[in-house]
C-alpha cells in the first residue's frame, strides 16, 4: 500500500525458484549464479532433508553431442522421484516407474505431468511446479513449505546467499566439493577440476562468434524496455559460455539465453516481443514450433562410434567400468573381484588372478558384499546407502564399523571431521568468526557466540571498494557506475548515518567511492582521500581522537572509528570503507549496505520501500541529491574496461592470479565457496583494467620523479636498463600515446610539456610503474581481508608485489588488532574485537604506542 510516498509491505513468505540454464549455469532459490563442470553422474539437484528422502529431483549428463565440444558433459534426462513414483523425463519421452509413456502425459495421485508444448514438460506435484525444457532449461518451483527443509544443487532455501555450498557436513566448502557430495552414490567418479575454466578464455578462437551474437542481448532495442527491471549480465555470461564451448557455431546457446531473459522479463510482466526482430527471428526460429526430421551422419560399415563420438574399427572400440566411471582403450587390463579383465572389441573378458589380495590397515575381505561401504564422508549424507544388483567381493571394513579417511576401519563416533582439506579428530572444536563448531559424529554443529562482556558482539560488514563494487550486510554483491552522493548506511532511527561520494576515476565508467561521511551524535567526521579527516571542522591528528561515546585511531593502513552503540568504520585512505554493525542493529538499518536482516533476497529494499531488481535503479533511489540516472545501458557502462583496454588484460589477469591460482591463497581458496573467491578475482580484474585511465593522468607524476632525482644528465639508454623503464623514449611535448583504446583515449594526449619526461610507449611494460598498483593492491588485499576473517592469516605481500616497509620499531603484521591500545588510552575499560583484524603496521607484541 502506498502511503505518504512510501510503501508500506505486508510480509508474505513467497515461494522460490531453482533454475538450471544453457549446458550447466545454475541459479539457487537463493538467487546464487554458480556454473558446474559435470561429470557422466547423476547430480541431485533438490531433494528433502529428511533421510526417506519423501522428494528428490536429480539432473543426470552424458558427454555433449554437437554443437559442443565433446570434452563436455550435458543434461539428457530429468530424474523426479517421490514417495512410490519415479518419472524420467528425456530428449525420447516420458518413463513412469521405467516404463514409456508413449502418450506423454501422465496424471497420479501425487503428481501429474504434462507435455505442455513443442519445448517444455510441466510437472506439477505438492507446493512445488517444474518447467523441463530437455537439454535446455529447468524452473523447479517450490512454495514456502520447503523453506530451510531442501538441500542440493539448488541451495537449501533459506534466503541466506552467503551458505549455498555448505555441505552435509555443516561446513562451507569450495565448489567442487560441494558438488562431489550431490553425486548420485552409483557414481564413482570425482568431481571435474581439470577443465574448471570460462569456455572463451580457453577457446579464444570462438570468442569473436560468441560476443558477436550474444552482444544482441545488450544492443537490441527489443530488450530495451526490460533492462531496467531484470539485469542482462547474467544471460549475456550465459550466452558467451555455451557458444564459446561449442565444437561448431550454433545459434542454440544465444536462443537459450535469450529465451530465458524474455521468460524472466514476462514474469515481471513485461513481455519483450522479439519476434518482431527479424534477425532473432530467424536465428532461433526453431523455438516457434515443432522441428521435424533431419539428415544426419552416421558411421560407416565396419565401424563403430566410440566414448569420443569418433568412428573407430570394432576391434579398437573402447571398454567402460562402471564401477569407476570411466573408459579403457582396447587391450588395457584392470583388475576386479579376483579378475584380470582386458578390454576386447567393446567387451570386458575377464580370467581368474594369481595374486594374492592383502587389505590395508584393519579392513577384512568379503566375497558376497551388496551394499556400498559406509564412510566418514557418507555418514552426513541424508540417502541410505545404495545396493549393488550384483554381489561383488573386496577390502571392506566389518560390520558396524565405517572407513576413515586413512583407510582405518573406526565406529562412527570416531570419525573425523573435514575442515578444507584438513580432518579434524572427533570432538574437536573450531571458532570461524562468530560460530563456534562442535565436531560430533562427522558433523559439525554450529553455534553463535557473543561475548559476555558485550552480548552484542556479533559482527555484520559491509563494504564498498575499488571502482565499483559493494557487499552488504547480508552478503549480497553487486557493482553500479553512479557519480553522486548515496547513502551507505543509516540507522532508520536516526541515530548515525554514513555517507559516499562516488566520482569518476577510471576509464568513462568508471566510479570510485572517495569521501566518506558519518553523522553520529551531533558530530560529522569527513574521511576524504588526499586531505586530512576532520570532525566538526576540526583536523583530526594521527594520534586520533576521543570524546564521548566515540573514538578515532590511526594505524599506517586505516582510519578507524569506534562507537560505543555497536558501529565501527574503517576507512583505508583510499577507495576501500569497511563498517562493522553488532545484533543489536539488525533489521534497523537502511541504504546500499541493505537492512541486514540476514534475509539476502530483500536487500535492493528502496528509499520508497519498493523492491528494486537492477543494482544501479536500487543505487540511485539512495543518492543523496538530485544527481541524474547513469544509463547503466550505454556501451561504456556495459564494456568491461578489459575490453576499452584489451592490452591491459594479460597484465591484470597475470596481477590477479594469486587470488584464483596457486599456492599463497591454496588455504584460504580452500576454505571459501568458489563463487565468493570468483567474486573477488573478477573485481580485481576489473579494477586493474578500470584504473588505466587515471593511471594515464597520474603518468608523468610517476616518472618525473624518477628521471630528475635518479637519472639526472644521464643518457637516456643508460635509463633503459631498468626492467620497470624498459623500452622508453623521449615523446615531444603534446605527443599522442598510440593506444587501441576506443572512445576519448584513443590517441590520448598527455598533459605535459617537458620534453625531458621520459614516457613509456611499449604497452608490455607500461604497468610496471609503482603508480599504477593502488586499485590492484587495493583489490587483492580486500580478499586477503576475507581470508583473515575465516581465520586464515595469508602472507601474500612481497618485494615484487604490493610490498610494505614499516618504520622502525614497528612491524608489519597481516592481522593485527583492529583497536590497538595506546598509552593515551590505557586506563580506559578496553574491549578488543576479536572477529576482525587490521593489516599494517603495528607496535611489536607486548608493546603500546606512546
Amino acid at each position: 500500500m502506498c502511503y505518504k510516498g512510501k510503501w508500506t509491505c505486508e510480509e508474505r513468505k513467497c515461494p522460490s525458484t531453482c533454475t538450471i540454464l544453457g549446458r550447466n549455469t545454475i541459479v539457487t532459490f537463493d538467487k546464487l549464479t554458480y556454473t558446474l563442470e559435470p561429470v557422466a553422474c547423476a547430480y541431485t539437484l533438490v531433494q528433502t532433508k529428511a533421510r526417506n528422502n519423501i522428494l528428490k529431483v536429480s539432473l543426470e549428463f552424458t558427454s555433449c553431442m554437437k554443437p559442443f565440444l565433446s570434452i563436455f558433459n550435458c543434461s539428457v534426462s530429468l530424474r523426479i522421484d517421490i514417495q512410490d513414483i519415479t518419472a524420467k523425463i528425456t530428449q525420447h519421452g516420458l518413463y513412469i516407474n521405467g516404463d514409456y509413456n508413449p502418450k506423454l502425459n501422465y496424471m497420479g495421485k501425487i503428481i501429474s505431468i504434462m507435455k505442455a508444448s513443442s519445448l517444455f514438460y510441466v510437472i506439477d506435484g505438492p507446493d512445488f511446479n517444474i518447467m523441463y525444457n530437455p537439454g535446455e532449461e529447468i524452473y523447479m518451483k517450490f512454495q514456502s513449505s520447503f523453506r530451510k527443509k531442501v538441500q542440493g544443487l539448488c541451495g537449501n532455501f533459506d534466503s541466506n546467499i552467503n551458505n549455498e555450498f555448505v555441505g552435509l557436513n555443516g561446513l562451507s566448502l569450495h565448489k567442487t566439493k560441494f558438488t562431489q557430495e550431490f553425486l548420485a552414490s552409483s557414481c564413482f567418479a570425482d568431481q571435474r577440476e581439470d577443465i574448471e575454466i570460462e569456455p572463451c578464455s580457453v577457446y579464444v578462437d570462438n570468442l569473436v562468434t560468441a560476443k558477436q551474437y550474444c552482444s544482441y542481448l545488450q544492443e537490441s532495442p527489443v530488450f530495451l524496455q526490460c533492462r531496467d527491471t531484470v539485469a542482462i549480465k547474467p544471460y549475456y555470461d550465459l550466452c558467451m559460455r555455451d557458444i564459446c564451448a561449442s565444437e561448431v557455431f550454433s545459434s542454440k546457446g544465444f536462443c537459450t539465453a535469450m529465451q530465458s531473459y524474455t521468460k524472466e522479463c514476462a514474469d515481471n510482466k513485461i513481455i519483450v516481443d522479439w519476434r518482431s526482430n527479424r534477425t532473432l527471428n530467424n536465428l532461433c526460429e526453431g523455438m516457434q514450433c515443432e522441428e521435424g526430421c533431419i539428415f544426419g551422419c552416421r558411421c560407416p560399415n565396419g565401424t563403430l562410434l566410440d566414448n569420443r563420438r569418433n568412428c573407430v574399427a570394432i576391434d579398437k572400440c573402447t571398454c567402460f567400468n562402471k564401477f569407476e566411471q570411466k573408459h579403457y582403450k582396447a587391450g588395457e587390463v584392470i583388475h576386479r573381484r579376483q579378475l584380470d579383465c582386458t578390454c576386447i572389441r567393446g567387451k570386458w573378458k575377464c580370467v581368474p588372478t594369481l595374486e594374492e589380495v592383502i587389505c590395508p590397515r584393519n579392513q577384512i575381505w568379503i566375497t558376497n558384499a551388496t551394499g556400498c561401504q559406509e564412510t566418514c564422508s557418507t555418514l552426513s549424507k541424508p540417502e541410505e546407502c545404495m545396493v549393488f544388483e550384483n554381489e561383488f567381493e573386496g577390502c571392506r571394513c566389518p560390520k558396524y564399523l565405517v572407513l576413515s579417511p586413512n583407510g582405518t576401519c573406526v565406529p562412527p563416533e570416531d570419525c573425523p571431521c573435514q575442515y578444507g582439506d584438513t580432518w579434524m579428530i572427533a570432538r574437536s572444536k573450531l571458532k570461524i568468526g562468530c560460530s563456534d563448531l562442535h565436531l560430533t559424529t562427522a558433523m559439525l554443529e554450529h553455534h553463535l557466540y557473543s561475548n559476555k562482556l558485550n552480548p552484542g558482539l556479533i559482527l555484520s560488514t559491509c563494504w564498498a571498494s575499488g571502482e565499483p563494487h559493494h557487499s552488504t550486510f547480508d552478503g549480497i554483491h553487486y557493482s553500479f557506475h553512479g557519480n553522486c552522493e548515496y547513502v551507505m548506511s543509516e540507522s532508520t532511527d536516526g541515530t548515525f548515518s554514513i555517507t559516499t561520494k562516488n566520482v569518476k576515476c577510471g576509464y568513462p565508467a568508471v566510479t570510485c567511492t572517495k569521501d566518506i561521511i558519518v553523522h553520529i551524535f551531533g558530530n560529522t567526521i569527513n574521511f576524504v582521500q588526499g586531505n586530512t579527516p576532520t570532525i566538526n571542522g576540526q583536523e583530526i591528528s594521527d594520534r586520533g581522537f576521543t570524546s564521548a561515546g566515540i573514538s578515532i585511531k590511526k594505524t599506517d593502513f586505516f582510519f578507524s572509528l569506534f562507537t560505543s552503540i555497536g558501529l565501527t568504520v574503517q576507512w583505508d585512505l583510499g577507495t576501500r570503507v569497511y563498517i562493522h554493525l553488532t545484533e543489536k542493529w539488525m533489521g534497523k538499518v537502511q541504504g546500499l549496505c541493505g537492512n541486514f536482516d540476514q534475509d539476502s533476497t530483500n536487500d535492493f529494499i528502496s528509499r520508497s520501500n519498493s523492491f528494486e531488481h537492477v543494482a544501479s535503479a536500487f543505487a540511485h533511489s539512495w543518492r543523496l541529491y538530485d544527481c541524474p540516472l547513469i544509463p547503466q545501458d550505454k556501451p561504456e557502462y556495459t564494456m568491461h574496461p578489459c575490453d576499452f583496454f584489451p592490452s591491459r588484460r594479460h597484465w591484470a589477469m597475470e596481477s590477479c592470479a594469486p587470488i584464483k591460482y596457486g599456492g599463497t591463497f591454496a588455504l584460504c581458496r580452500n576454505n571459501l565457496p568458489d563463487n565468493v573467491v570468483e567474486m573477488y578475482y573478477d573485481d580485481c580484474i576489473y579494477d586493474a583494467c578500470g584504473e588505466l585511465a587515471e593511471s594515464l593522468a597520474r603518468w608523468t607524476k610517476c616518472l618525473r620523479p624518477y628521471h630528475f632525482e635518479n637519472t639526472g644528465s644521464r643518457p637516456i639508454t643508460e635509463v633503459k636498463q631498468s626492467r620497470a623503464y624498459a623500452d622508453i623514449e623521449r615523446v615531444p611535448p603534446g605527443a599522442a600515446l598510440p593506444f587501441d583504446a576506443p572512445g576519448p583515449y584513443k590517441n590520448h594526449i598527455l598533459p605535459t610539456a617537458d620534453p625531458k619526461v621520459p614516457l613509456v610507449t611499449n604497452r608490455s611494460h607500461m604497468f610496471e610503474c609503482a603508480c599504477d598498483c593502488e586499485c590492484l593492491c587495493t583489490a587483492i588485499a580486500n580478499f586477503a581481508r576475507r581470508c583473515s576473517g575465516s581465520g586464515i592469516v595469508v602472507k601474500w605481500r612481497n618485494n615484487n608485489r604490493c610490498a610494505v616497509m614499516c618504520e622502525e620499531p614497528k612491524v608489519y603484521r597481516e592481522c593485527g588488532p583492529a583497536n590497538p591500545r595506546t598509552c593515551k588510552d590505557l586506563w580506559i575499560a578496553h574491549e578488543e574485537n576479536s572477529t576482525y583484524c587490521t593489516e599494517g603496521c603495528h607496535c611489536p607484541l607486548g608493546q603500546v604506542e606512546d
